[in-house]
């Protein structure tokens, strides 16, 4: 009776609020807009494309710091509450013809390898983060349960947001590593090694970044920490000696627990 009394007050509560506040890249101001205009950006790429490409506000607006004890996640809560989409459930994705065969490969090829996950796990063990066993391990599955996509080409991709309004915002661009976390898929460009050191510390950035950014979407603050963890360990060659010294170098330990969880899903390892 409770909960049904409950989700009758949600529902009344979403039917009265038409507008919400939201913003653009373009300027700082608020506006209230439709809510069926705007989404809530819960994929960082995604969010970042769009709002480079569109003048309109798309998003909803969050104060850049937590306002009392309202955290950023309770405001996204509720606004989803009163009907605000997200956006990686909103936007059509196409890949373009010019991004070239897409090739399944195994994940330890596209640096999917327990180095990496033992700097994943170390990070993620960090007290701050509040993270118990069971979430952190829920966390790495996400990665290891990826299907691999290769191309020789640089991923070029067509997305499609459609507004409540009829609306359509649509973006085209071009990347090295895309994680679609909503089909588990991976895709990534081949690294040309041949292409010299830069290329291969502009590949270790942008497969940083994408990893960093699909593993951590409640955790905005702590990508840019992660991404550079992740990037010194892929120019390590993800080797497991080095990265366990240089997880001691900074500080970093994973539990008994962990290491059961890596030997299980590393056992050639």
């Amino acid at each position: 009776c409770y909960s049904t009394l409950e989700q009758n007050t949600a529902e009344m509560i979403s039917e009265s609020v038409a507008k919400v506040p939201a913003v653009s890249s373009a300027s700082d101001d608020v506006q209230l807009v439709n809510k069926q205009d705007v989404f809530l950006p819960d994929d960082l790429l995604l969010t970042d494309l769009f709002q480079k490409s569109s003048q309109y506000p798309l998003f909803v607006w969050c104060p850049m710091k937590n306002i009392s004890s309202i955290s950023r996640a309770r405001l996204h809560d509720i606004y989803a509450q009163i009907g605000i989409r997200k956006i990686s459930k909103s936007v059509s994705i196409s890949k373009a013809s010019k991004c070239g065969e897409l090739k399944r490969v195994n994940p330890k090829d596209a640096y999917i390898v327990k180095g990496l996950v033992m700097l994943i796990l170390g990070f993620l063990s960090d007290p701050s983060l509040n993270k118990e066993v069971k979430d952190r391990h829920e966390t790495v599955k996400l990665l290891l349960n990826v299907t691999v996509l290769e191309t020789p080409e640089p991923i070029a991709l067509n997305y499609s947001l459609k507004m409540g309004s009829g609306k359509v915002a649509e973006v085209c661009t071009s990347q090295m590593v895309r994680w679609e976390r909503g089909n588990s898929e991976l895709l990534t460009q081949k690294l040309e090694k041949s292409g010299g050191q830069r290329s291969v510390v502009e590949y270790a950035t942008r497969f940083s970044e994408a990893i960093a950014q699909g593993l951590l979407l409640e955790k905005e603050d702590q990508i840019t920490r992660l991404s550079e963890l992740i990037k010194v360990g892929f120019l390590m060659g993800f080797d497991e000696d080095a990265v366990d010294y240089y997880m001691k170098s900074k500080n970093m330990q994973i539990s008994l627990e962990d290491e059961e969880f890596l030997a299980s899903a590393f056992p050639s390892c």
